[in-house]
């Protein structure tokens, strides 16, 4: 049955549900039928009888979501509940607890935080009204807190105080976390000395007197992120008492052991403390500082040389004993002679070159150079080689020569038997000049090649343009053609990194060996053919044992070469400082591993030979450098390095340079070098990727560190450039190689690649595209004409950027307006900054929405040929453009030979314009079609001495690939022209180009054909 009210209860119930109407504000409250709502006032309603008050019960909350925000953060939201008493809030329940997390007001979200990150989080909200009543509980909502991956800011105000001779105290400002700070790392110099609590001090014990120490700390979240390192704060503990001095060392004995070197041996001395290091003295004078050893050997000594020794001991405290009782010894006499050099071989390459090789001389000490001799005189002294290149010589002449071996007591060997060779007949031929830019290094080599200095007299006066070069590097198995240059379809038979052409090249050679490397050449029916050799030794042999430092941030060091120091540490500074510090070449990082920099750069200032780059298994992804603040992750050389002493020689390869979107350069060129290679990198979200700062030496030079020069042969091969915000690669050196590089997306007013002083250049298979707004894919100009600085040399007032190749490259327009694909001259109108003798061949130009115009020429003895230019979409109407800019004097000697134009836009297309203030040019053999357009093949407008012939202008395809209407073709090979349209002229205005686009011989029938394809 059910349960009855007694009559109390029924008033009481009546008397609450009176009130709770009042506080509601309602003006009427049923107590339960219809009758009640029409009592008269001042009497007194009847109450049903066994009925309670109905009790109302909010509706249960729907569409509950639940979403993970951050890594310490949960949003909830839901649509609300309803009821005839309204909701004044709500319960939110996670995880199935019984008692909320959170009580809320009329609202309809939630944010639930102070979560643990990568956790599931499970959430049910319960409405409640005003009479306290709770509906049910909503359907659960899952959510997972997102990874913490975001590191806690740095610890600042690091403070290091030395308070007794073995202890520094430390103190620091805490780094704050989006999550939490949940302890501190403390570093010693590169090694992690404790990991701390959520604390802001530290005292580091056990110190030695008198020693300065370096310390960093970084900061920890809950979920092992790490913030990176402090800026360094250091101390210097205070001496102790020690006052006392070391005994005088003893028993000193002096003992030649060869003609060169001289044994010492001593009894060691004893200290209160401890005895440290030795100090050597001979003839009064500090020739060396060991450590706690008890001998030492002194080579590089002169034969028959008598020498006088001493030895002092020092402790830790600096205190030096005096100096031991003095012994002397004389060298050894050398008074035999090497060996004869054997085999001597003389062959004449060129009619301007010999070369020369001969088996090694032997001796009882060691060979230490060759002298060779040219008829009986003496041609040149080298050092410790096997081969010669005698050059400059004269054509149809017979040269005999001898060699001879000598020591370093300078006692001669005899000299070898002479070889001889007769130089060919130079008339009407190619006297080719074969120059590398060095002959010997460790892998990876990069070696420019040069053969600017070939001349051929009766056959032009133009050999950097007129010549056919073609380079075999003898290098089948080194770097393969990666995807940074032609892509699959694209042009059939893509570059292979062993063949090259062009009167400037470089290689890379990858791989320890001996190879020889061909250069030939050819003019019609003349051909001409040279070698020279290349030796690149093992970096396993250049860099053995501790000249090898392998870096971890952890402890795995598998593939560390055998015998390398071994460093734990994220700290790229810590890796690169490794190179001034200690005696390490060759700094490894573990692939897969991240490094970190901030405060400084990275820094490498030392002579190499050196390699920066990864060590691990090959199937690792290669170590990540990350930039944390504004500052260059690496940066080479230094402002005090002054020719001619350079720095140089070093291999920064096969890394990834993240610079996290600070306006910062990722390779920077702070002071002047030579030879610096760039392998493998992959460089984004920075200001700019490769930093070669010409301003910045004339700045040294207006300064204390003077006498700045630019840089000599930059290597950048296999490098990928992303999202810069300033310029993609901006450089300046004598001999360049951008070989095989990947350049897109700048975001400011920039330039993708910007060339500001290149004396001899090869700029070749590069991917560039979607430069910036009113932006460049190539900037490439001379130094101010009229400077004196670091902008004029090395010739001072009047040098220019000149004998470069742009060959094999494709330039990719995107949608931002304004953009110069290439530009070949002055930065603007009011710089007189020039260009000369520049090939432009096998280009291949794709407009985007946003290309004004692909190519502007602003230089003299400029050689376009064989290009593919494609404009279909774009807003400019003109392919090639040659013009004056304004500050510079008028350009002449351009040469346009077989490129094809094509717009398959409803526009009026004009492929060449000539401009007032050029002159002498010739276009020969180019074609032309706009087929739902109309223009012209050539627009000459106040250019004079211009001859055109056989250049062809179409409204008819004409070409091989299958036409869509307002479609743009994709494959070059769509371009090759087609039938009635392939029969050329055979140049009787100019040089023959003898090969097409796609590497293939000019002329095959006699005539050269038409445009970029030979038929």
């Amino acid at each position: 049955m059910p349960t009855r009210l007694s009559a109390g209860s029924k008033i009481n119930w009546a008397v609450s549900l009176i009130a709770i109407c009042a506080c509601l504000g309602l003006t009427s409250c049923g107590g339960g039928g219809g009758a009640g709502a029409g009592v008269a006032p001042g009497t007194t309603a009847p109450i049903t009888p066994d009925v309670p008050p109905p009790v109302s019960i909010p509706s249960t909350p729907t569409n509950v979501v639940a979403v993970g925000a951050t890594s310490s953060q949960v949003d909830l939201t839901w649509t609300a509940s309803t009821g005839d008493v309204p909701v004044t809030g709500y319960n939110i329940f996670r995880n199935g607890a019984a008692i909320p997390v959170a009580t809320v007001g009329i609202v309809t979200d939630y944010q639930d935080t102070g979560l643990t990150p990568s956790t599931n989080y499970s959430y049910r909200i319960q409405a409640i009204n005003a009479l306290g009543n709770r509906s049910s509980l909503s359907t659960a909502a899952d959510a997972t807190t997102l990874v913490d991956n975001q590191i806690p800011t740095l610890p600042t105000n690091l403070t290091a105080l030395a308070v007794s001779p073995v202890q520094i105290n430390l103190s620091w400002t805490a780094a704050t976390d989006d999550t939490a700070v949940t302890g501190y790392r403390i570093y010693r110099g590169p090694t992690l000395i404790a990991t701390l609590g959520n604390v802001l001090s530290y005292q580091n014990t056990g110190l030695t007197a008198s020693t300065t120490y370096s310390y960093t700390v970084e900061a920890l979240d809950s979920a092992g992120n790490a913030s990176g390192p402090s800026l360094p704060a250091g101390a210097t503990t205070p001496a102790t008492a020690d006052t006392q001095a070391p005994t005088v060392p003893t028993n000193l004995v002096a003992t030649a052991v060869s003609s060169v070197q001289i044994d010492l041996s001593w009894t060691a001395a004893t200290d209160n403390a401890a005895v440290t290091n030795y100090r050597i003295f001979r003839a009064g004078v500090l020739i060396a500082t060991v450590g706690n050893v008890v001998s030492y050997q002194n080579a590089g000594l002169t034969p028959s040389t008598n020498y006088s020794y001493t030895v002092q001991a020092l402790d830790a405290a600096g205190n030096p004993s005096g100096q031991s009782a003095p012994d002397a010894a004389t060298t050894q006499g050398d008074a035999q002679a090497p060996t004869t050099p054997t085999n001597l071989t003389a062959t004449a390459i060129s009619p301007v070159q010999v070369n020369l090789s001969w088996t090694a001389a032997t001796d009882n000490v060691g060979v230490t150079g060759y002298r060779v001799y040219r008829g009986g005189v003496l041609n040149a002294t080298l050092g410790n080689v096997l081969t010669y290149q005698n050059s400059g010589l004269t054509a149809s002449t017979l040269y005999s020569y001898s060699v001879e071996a000598f020591d370093a007591a300078g006692n001669p060997s005899a000299q070898t038997a002479p070889a001889t060779a007769t130089t060919p007949a130079a008339s009407g031929n190619i006297s080719l000049s074969l120059v590398p830019g060095r002959t010997a290094g460790v892998a990876p080599l990069s070696v420019f090649f040069d053969a600017t200095g070939t001349t051929a007299p009766t056959l032009t006066t133009r050999p950097f343009h007129d010549i056919e070069y073609q380079w075999n590097f003898g290098d089948p198995l080194g770097s393969p053609v990666l995807g940074t240059t032609w892509s699959t379809g694209s042009r059939p038979g893509s570059s292979s990194r062993n063949l090259a052409k062009g009167p400037v090249t470089a290689h890379v050679f990858e791989r320890p060996g001996t190879y020889t490397v061909t250069l030939s050449a050819r003019h019609g029916a003349n051909t001409a053919a040279t070698t020279t050799t290349i030796t690149v030794t093992d970096p396993n042999t250049v860099f053995a044992g501790t000249l090898t430092a392998c870096f971890s941030n952890n402890t795995d060091f598998t593939g560390c070469p055998t015998g390398a120091n071994q460093v734990t540490t994220s700290n790229f500074i810590t890796v690169t400082n490794a190179a001034a510090t200690t005696s390490a070449r060759r700094l490894l990082m573990r692939r897969g591993h991240t490094f970190t920099v901030s405060g400084n750069s990275g820094r490498i200032s030392v002579q190499g030979p050196g390699i920066l780059g990864a060590f691990g298994p090959a199937t690792s992804p290669i170590p990540v450098v990350r930039a944390l603040t504004n500052n260059a992750i690496v940066q080479t050389s230094s402002s005090t390095v002054i020719n001619p002493i350079p720095f140089g020689d070093w291999r920064i390869m096969d890394m990834e340079l993240d610079g996290g979107g600070f306006p910062l350069s990722a390779v920077e060129a702070i002071g002047e070098g030579i030879r610096e290679t760039l392998l493998r990198l992959y460089i984004h979200d920075v200001a700019m990727c490769i930093s070669d700062s010409v301003p910045l030496l004339d700045i040294f030079n207006a300064g204390v560190n003077s006498g700045h020069e630019i840089w000599d042969q930059k290597t950048m091969q296999d490098v990928t450039c992303l999202r810069a915000s300033s310029n993609g690669a901006v450089q300046g050196t004598r001999r360049l190689a951008f070989l095989g590089n990947y350049l897109s997306d700048m975001s400011n007013l920039a330039h993708l690649h910007r060339m500001g002083f290149v004396v001899k250049g090869v700029v070749s298979n590069n991917t560039y595209r979607n430069q910036a707004a009113n932006g460049a894919h190539v900037k490439f100009h001379g130094p101010l004409f009229t400077s004196t600085g670091v902008d004029g040399a090395p010739g001072g007032t009047g040098s220019v950027s000149e004998l470069t190749v742009l060959s094999d490259n494709l330039f990719s327009g995107g949608p931002n307006p304004g953009n110069i694909m290439v530009h070949l001259g002055p930065t603007n109108a009011q710089r007189d900054e020039r260009v000369r003798d520049v090939i432009f061949e096998r280009n291949w130009f794709r407009s985007g929405a946003g290309t004004l115009l692909p190519l502007l020429i602003e230089g003299d003895n400029i050689t376009i040929r064989n290009n593919l230019c494609d404009t279909t979409g774009a807003p400019g109407p003109v392919c090639i453009n040659a013009r004056v800019n304004g500050a510079e004097p008028p350009h002449s000697n351009i040469r346009i030979y077989h490129n094809v134009g094509y717009n398959a836009s409803p526009v009026s297309f004009t492929f060449i314009s000539l401009q007032a203030g050029i002159s002498n040019v010739i276009v020969q053999n180019n074609l032309a079609s706009a087929p739902f357009g109309s223009g012209t093949i050539l627009g000459i407008n106040g250019a004079t001495g211009v001859v055109p012939q056989n250049n062809l202008f179409t409204n008819v395809p004409g070409f091989v690939g299958t036409m869509f209407p307002g479609v743009q073709f994709g494959a070059a090979a769509d371009f090759i022209a087609g039938a009635g349209r392939d029969v050329g002229l055979t140049f009787p205005l100019g040089p023959p180009v003898f090969e097409d686009f796609f590497g293939s011989l000019r002329p095959i029938n006699g005539n050269a054909d038409i445009g970029i394809s030979e038929q």
